[in-house]
């Protein structure tokens, strides 16, 4: 079983989780027409930004501590590979952009001159959690992203009906860690092709479940995929055997989803990271 982990570990760990969700593999975006990729890079860029900003602000934009995140990360990256882990995996990878986030911290840190500056850094800080919500506009978009009675308009397709039969054929393979600290991964898999991931921690000290990441990759996201990777990964952890599960940090299009989550297995699937001391 793991330990408590130290405050030089804890920020790390801080770095790895959004890292993990800062943006989906390049697989993602091999299908989609020049316009739609372009816009999925749009949205990776804002969304590096946001986690770099969550960052920052998790470690009170201490430069000293961006800086020992960034190393460790890439030092447990190292690690990870050299026990043989899968180096693409989101689990190994995020270590990789854990770093990357807490580098882009380091520099919005140096763009306002807060890096050696600690008024400079009060008011940054200040600014960033002052910082004004979505407009008007993002947020009606984000409200109509999570009105299931507007999604489910595309349930009027054959087309929709079609793709969503074929999910009977899929074939879920499980990977267990042997310890909490470990990344335990689902992968779905049609044809042979692989269509979906989740990747999450579990411990039965605890009696809880971290879930680092979901993903339904083109063209079967929006079939309900992603409602089944959860019910698999839950199963691995039953709420029945009083397993608490959340979340890394949610995307703001996805909190429709996690809400129907959360009624659906009665668990709390909130925000909330380093759910547990034994996880890493």
């Amino acid at each position: 079983m793991g330990s408590t982990r130290t405050a030089a570990e804890e920020d790390a760990f801080e770095a790895w989780v959004p890292g993990v969700n800062c943006y989906t593999i390049e697989r993602d975006l091999t299908e989609l027409s020049d316009q739609a990729r372009d816009a999925a890079l749009s949205r990776r860029e804002r969304r590096i930004a946001m986690y770099a900003r969550y960052l920052l602000n998790k470690l009170d934009g201490d430069p000293h501590r961006l800086t020992s995140a960034a190393r460790r990360c890439r030092d447990d990256h190292a690690d990870a590979v050299n026990r043989g882990r899968d180096p693409a995996s989101d689990s190994t990878d995020g270590f990789l952009r854990g770093a990357m986030l807490a580098e882009v911290a380091l520099r919005m840190l140096s763009d306002a001159r807060a890096d050696t500056n600690l008024r400079a850094r009060e008011k940054l800080l200040l600014r960033l959690r002052r910082q004004p919500g979505p407009s008007l506009r993002d947020r009606g978009r984000e409200f109509a992203s999570n009105l299931r009675v507007l999604r489910a308009g595309r349930r009027l397709r054959p087309s929709w009906w079609r793709r969503r039969a074929l999910l009977d054929s899929v074939v879920f393979t499980h990977r267990v860690a042997g310890t909490p600290e470990g990344y335990s991964e689902i992968e779905a898999h049609r044809d042979g092709e692989l269509v979906g991931r989740v990747v999450y921690q579990l411990c039965p000290s605890c009696r809880r479940g971290l879930l680092c990441k979901v993903n339904a990759y083109t063209p079967w996201d929006g079939l309900g995929l992603g409602t089944r990777l959860v019910d698999a990964c839950v199963a691995a952890g039953p709420t029945t055997d009083g397993y608490t599960w959340t979340t890394t940090v949610q995307a703001d299009d996805a909190v429709g989803f996690w809400r129907i989550m959360a009624r659906r297995h009665a668990t709390a699937f909130t925000s909330v990271l380093g759910a547990c001391p034994h996880m890493r």
